[in-house]
């Protein structure tokens, strides 16, 4: 499979250190714009066995560029989840602005000397 050589591939455009994987997973619940909280239920776009497989497969391809590459690892906090109000629509992909912003501020801490 492609992914058992990416890690490779990427060592061989960017050096070690340049390298942070960020392991983000498609969510199961979306904020709407007042605020609550929902399950995605449409299920003709929103599959669910989708979803989790495709979640499933993201995890070990995560697990496995971590072994081949021994890079900095940022992991999603828990409470992430998809939003209504996202600039690029309503997906399970799609986060929270204070998730991004989550994301940034991790990333921050992980390459900035703390002063």
């Amino acid at each position: 499979m492609y992914h058992q050589h990416l890690g490779g591939g990427l060592l061989e455009l960017y050096q070690l250190g340049q390298i942070i994987l960020y392991r983000a997973f498609c969510k199961e619940h979306y904020r709407d714009k007042e605020g609550r909280i929902h399950p995605f239920t449409d299920w003709e776009k929103y599959n669910a066995v989708f979803y989790r497989q495709l979640n499933t497969y993201l995890a070990s391809l995560y697990r496995e560029l971590e072994q081949q590459l021994g890079c900095r690892v940022l992991c999603q906090s828990g409470d992430v989840m998809g939003d209504e109000a996202n600039q690029w629509g309503l997906s399970p992909f799609h986060y929270r602005q204070e998730d991004y912003e989550h994301v940034f501020q991790s990333l921050e801490e992980l390459l900035l000397p703390s002063s």
